[in-house]
Formats: C-alpha cells, structure tokens, sequence
C-alpha cells in the first residue's frame, strides 16, 4: 500500500502526496496507542528484502506459526511489482503486526519500503528522508558492495531529513545526547568475496568495520563522510549475503526450488533476526518512545515540511561538497598528465618535434582520463560534464606546453648563414692587415673597424658552434627516449 507519493508540480519543485486510506489504517483505534518498531528498506533492488520481511511477518505474526516452519515454501517472484503503483512510491505493509515482547507488552510492527523505479536525485532525497526519521531499524540495500557514492548520499539524504525535524524533538536528542536516527543496516546482497568475509552479520561487520569505515588509505575527505554518517546513527551495522540464484539449479529460479540456496539461507537469517521480538528496537522520537498515534502526526507534518518552501534545495546540501570531491580529483588527474609528459620529455630544454609531442599529448591524455574515470565515485549524472571540463583542462594545459616548446625552436636556416657571415668578417679584418701599409700608421677608426669585425665575426662562430652542439645533443636524447 502507498504511503506517500512525489509528484512534479508546475512551478515549484516536487510535491509529496500523503495517501488518506494508507493514514486510516495507521490511525486504527486498536494500535493507536501502543508503541510501534518500524522497520524501513531503501536502496534499489530493495523489493526483495520488503517482500521476504512482509512473507514472514504475515506467517509469524499474523498467522501464528512458528518460526522453525518453513515460510519460503511458496514461491516469490523476485522484483516483480505491485499493480497500481507509481515509479517513486513508499510503500507500507498493509497492516500493523502484533507482537509481543519478553515484558509482555504488546508492540505493534510496521514495514515500509519503496518501489524500486527511477528517481530523481531530489525524488530520492525526500523519499529517504521519511523512512528514516519513520524507522526505528533502515535497512540500506546496495549491491556487491558499499560504494562511495551510496555513502555520500546517505551523508546528503540524513543531513535533509534532520532539517524535517521539529525544533523540539531536535533539542532533546541534544540534551539527551541521542542521536537524530536509530539504527542503520546495510544489506549488500550478491556479496562476492566470502573468502574474505563471510556472508552473515559477523562477516558484514567486519566488512563495515575494516574495509567502509576504517581503512587506513581513506582521504581526510572521505573520513569526513563517514564521521558524518556515523554521528547521526545511533548504531550501524552490515549484512552480507548472497545473491537469487546461487545454489539453484532450477532453470528458473524462484524462492521454492531450492531450501538449501545460499541465498534463501541468508535470508532466512537476515529476516528472522531482524523480526525476532527480542531484536525490535521501538521507534523514538526526542528521545522518547511514541505510539502509533504520535508517529502518524508526525509523518504528517513531515510531509507537509517536504511540501513547504522553507527547506534548503538538497542539492545546496549535496553540490558543495561534490564540487569539493571533483577539484580534488580534477587536481590530481591534471597532475598525473603533466607528470607523465614531463616524464616523456616535454620539460627538457630542447625542441621536440611538433607529431611526437602530440604523440605523448593523447599518451597522457589516456592515463589522466583513465585515473579520472577509475576514481570518479559520486554523482553519475555529472560524471560526462566533468570529464568534459578535465579534457578541456588537459587541452588548455598542452597548449602552453606547445607553446613553450615552440619557443625552443632554433631554425636550421641560422646554421648556415652565420658561418658565413662570420667568415666574412674575420676575412675582412685580416685582408685589412694584410694590405694596410707597413711604413704608415693605422688610423684609429680603420683599427676600430678591423677590431669590432674580429669580435663580432669570433662571437657569431663560437655561437654557432653552440647551436650545432644543441642540435646533435637534441637528436641524441630524442633516440634514447624513443629506445
């Protein structure tokens, strides 16, 4: 059942459409005063865990059976949708499940997820933020592994829905020093190197712990999305588990064919932990726990602050810091294509050949825009505008580089004019000796002429000298590169 709904409106923005009926079930006399856990799932591909979370509810909860039964006996379609839905809907579970703890207290249980189609990057930002300030427990469900990206947009996401927050509540977490949101669970479903951690919840934590946010080789920048991420979660744990279809040897894979897969044992675990009564964690606001009731009104005035002008655009949020990601990448990818051309021979004091300079140009170009590529881990919609900007800094940068080779440039035409003229000259002031009378003096501007005529004549044949010297030492280099 849809819960809430974006839509676009003409002139402003996204609009968030709050379903009546989906209010008047949560709003049962019967639930409306006991104290609710909501357990939400976000992330794409995060179908499939709301439909193993919502199967084993309804057998454990509402049909009382025991949870050593099998509840996977039937099958589930993995990612097929729900009729009637939208691309960016949250879904709700379509009723409140009782249950009751070890005091005897009757609690009620709520599920939310999120049909899996296309958002926009604002769509995503206000739809996480209403399952995490609703959820006592958000799973987080990426695939393979967590990525940079995924935890820059939690970072972007959680920093938007404490801006929903009342005031009020926003000041008690500070006096009790609790923090905004629960607890954060990442479910990386198609775990691929169980060698090096297994799949399960010891496995995930030290998966979370040594690999996401402790590793030693992080930039100060990325240790700061972390911090960020961990400071407003009150716990944060990881689950790892393998994907549909390994262990199956059915054609067509469901969740019936084979008991013993990989991928129903982890889910098996993962679901039956999670909606064991022990393990519910009741939803808090303020720091104080709060009943069916309390929460609905505050769901309420969330999406009426989500429909209000007065929030930041989450892209002020977002943008900012991305920007500060892509200077520092842009940075070093420019770095890596000078150094490379200097390495080929660019910086040297010689002329290099105009194609073989270009030659090494798309050389470097190549290793700078790999690097880039490689390490560019944040917003793929501005991934082609970027890697725009680094060509055309690359292009700019071997501009100057062709200019100052060009520079370097000595004509070959000086190599044979100035030995002429400087034999020339010194021809001249020994024909001047030569036939200037022995019997008479020599005036002091024909002395001057003759003198200025060997000095000229000496300096232009020692310079040549020097150029020819360059040219063979130019060549020489040229040929060592090359080899």
């Amino acid at each position: 059942m849809e819960l809430v709904t974006p839509s676009t409106r003409l002139r402003k923005g996204h609009y968030y459409h709050l379903n009546s009926d989906a209010i008047e079930k949560l709003t049962n006399a019967e639930v409306g005063n006991m104290k609710v856990a909501v357990i939400s799932v976000f992330g794409k591909g995060s179908r499939v865990i709301f439909d193993l979370l919502l199967r084993y509810a309804n057998h454990r909860f509402k049909q009382g059976r025991s949870a050593n039964d099998d509840w996977l006996v039937e099958g589930i379609q993995p990612g097929k949708d729900s009729d009637g839905q939208t691309a960016s809907s949250m879904m709700i579970s379509p009723e409140l499940f009782i249950t009751k703890t070890n005091n005897d207290e009757e609690i009620a249980i709520l599920l939310t997820g999120s049909h899996q189609g296309r958002r926009s990057f604002e769509e995503e930002a206000g739809t996480f933020a209403i399952h995490a300030l609703m959820s006592s427990c958000q799973l987080f469900h990426v695939n393979r592994r967590i990525s940079e990206e995924q935890l820059k947009h939690i970072e972007t996401f959680t920093e938007f829905a404490k801006r929903l927050q009342d005031v009020g509540d926003q000041l008690l977490d500070v006096w009790k020093r609790k923090k905004a949101f629960q607890r954060l669970l990442f479910v990386v479903r198609g775990w691929d190197n169980p060698t090096q951690y297994d799949c399960g919840f010891d496995g995930g934590q030290r998966y979370l712990i040594e690999s996401v946010i402790h590793d030693a080789r992080l930039a100060p920048d990325r240790l700061k999305t972390r911090q960020n991420v961990i400071s407003s979660f009150d716990e944060m744990k990881c689950f790892l588990m393998a994907d549909i279809g390994l262990g199956i040897r059915s054609a067509k894979p469901s969740f019936s064919d084979e008991s013993s897969s990989l991928f129903m044992a982890d889910s098996r675990i993962l679901v039956q932990t999670i909606l064991a009564p022990d393990n519910l964690i009741l939803k808090r606001i303020g720091g104080e726990v709060v009943t069916v009731e309390r929460l609905v009104q505050c769901i309420r005035n969330w999406v009426a602050k989500l429909n209000s002008e007065a929030l930041p655009d989450v892209n002020s949020l977002y943008r900012p810091a991305l920007q500060a990601q892509y200077t520092i990448l842009l940075k070093q990818s420019m770095q890596l294509y000078t150094t490379r051309m200097i390495e080929l021979g660019s910086g040297g004091p010689h002329y290099v050949n105009k194609t073989e300079l270009n030659t090494w140009h798309e050389e470097a170009k190549v290793i700078a825009m790999n690097y880039f590529e490689e390490k560019y881990e944040y917003d793929a919609s501005l991934s082609v505008k970027h890697k725009m900007n680094l060509k055309r800094a690359i292009d700019e940068k071997y501009a100057e580089i062709r200019d100052e080779n060009d520079m370097k440039y000595r004509p070959f035409a000086s190599l044979l004019w100035m030995p002429l003229l400087s034999s020339a000259l010194i021809t001249y002031c020994v024909w001047t000796f030569n036939n200037h009378p022995n019997n008479k003096p020599m005036s002091a501007l024909a002395s001057l002429t003759a003198f200025m005529a060997f000095w000229i004549g000496a300096t232009i044949l020692f310079r040549w000298g020097y150029l020819i010297y360059q040219v063979v030492l130019s060549v020489t280099t040229t040929n060592v590169i090359q080899i």
